[in-house]
């Protein structure tokens, strides 16, 4: 009987995953990520475990977490860029500093409630493709998938949940779990304080005033306080000056993108074609995808905003991902 490693979050993927293991041989023990974050996640944990008839292994991760996390989301707001931070934790944090440790105790498989699949270690989508999170694992180095386990990859969310339902009542999870409720502008005042700048137009015609170039997205058009008689968008942020330029809705269409940090799954030499995702909302569209980064689209797209992940597909393969760093 191996023994594997589950990532157990308390919510009912990660309990589902426990039960599909359980059922097929596995000895699992399940792992909990305490992030310093309340005690909330962990009781749900530990009633989980409780429930499947498990072992929980607690590991203190909040400075690490802290550091590789929750530092890079305010890092990047400040450089005027929209992060994904559950993209970043995935890769540093349960694929990174999660996994070493539990190596560390001896037992070298390791599975999630995760809808992905894998496919010779190169990352796939899940078969339900309404909760594929294929997206927001796609910066996981390929040699990160060694002796890892999806056992959600041709599960459906919905049959997972009715399953479940007894053990694990079901809860969704936070979209950002450190942010605990409240909005992202919130957090990022509480942690950097305000600093006032300027809102512009594309000619550099100022327009209003605001509190902070962090607190602003490209393409939003809520929340501005600018009124010129018709809606108006953030088109650009210019963190150096502590502007945010404000536009038409079509000067936030872009029909090209250069994408840096590229984490290969299937790399070539010369551009190809791939339906490309760039946010997590955002249907792939067909692209072709050039070596160096560069990513042209056969049609314009609106709001491609840097510091968001662009996840390059071929069919349900992931042939690579990275991150936006402005669009051309």
């Amino acid at each position: 009987m191996k023994d594997v490693f589950v990532a157990l979050s308390g919510g009912a993927d990660s309990a589902y995953a426990v039960l599909k293991l359980k059922k097929e041989g596995y000895n699992v023990i399940g792992a909990f990520m305490d992030l310093g974050l309340g005690y909330e996640a962990l009781d749900r944990a530990k009633l989980a475990a409780f429930r499947l008839g498990i072992p929980l292994h607690i590991l203190r991760l909040k400075e690490e977490f802290e550091e590789l996390v929750v530092k890079y989301f305010i890092e990047e707001y400040l450089k005027g860029k929209t992060p994904n931070p559950c993209a970043i934790c995935n890769r540093k944090v349960k694929f990174g500093v999660l996994r070493e440790q539990l190596k560390g105790l001896g037992v070298e498989l390791f599975a999630t409630g995760h809808y992905a699949c894998l496919k010779n270690l190169i990352l796939a989508k899940g078969k339900d493709e309404t909760k594929d999170q294929s997206y927001f694992l796609s910066l996981v180095p390929k040699e990160g998938f060694s002796n890892v386990l999806f056992p959600l990859c041709a599960e459906e969310k919905r049959k997972v949940e009715e399953r479940i339902r007894e053990i694990v009542p079901s809860k969704e999870s936070q979209e950002i779990c450190f942010l605990k409720g409240k909005s992202y502008q919130d957090f990022l005042l509480e942690r950097i304080g305000e600093r006032p700048g300027r809102f512009v137009d594309t000619s550099g015609k100022v327009l209003g005033n605001h509190k902070g170039h962090f607190l602003f997205t490209i393409g939003q058009r809520r929340g501005l306080g600018i009124s010129l008689g018709r809606p108006l968008y953030v088109v650009d942020i210019l963190a150096n000056e502590n502007l945010v330029v404000l536009g038409d809705e079509q000067e936030l269409y872009k029909s090209a993108m250069q994408v840096a940090h590229i984490n290969w799954f299937i790399y070539e030499n010369r551009p190809f074609r791939a339906e490309v995702k760039i946010r997590r909302q955002h249907t792939p569209q067909k692209a072709t995808v050039h070596p160096d980064g560069l990513v042209v689209f056969d049609t314009p797209q609106r709001a491609i905003t840097p510091g968001q992940i662009a996840c390059f597909y071929r069919g349900n393969l992931v042939a690579g991902a990275g991150i936006i760093e402005k669009a051309t």
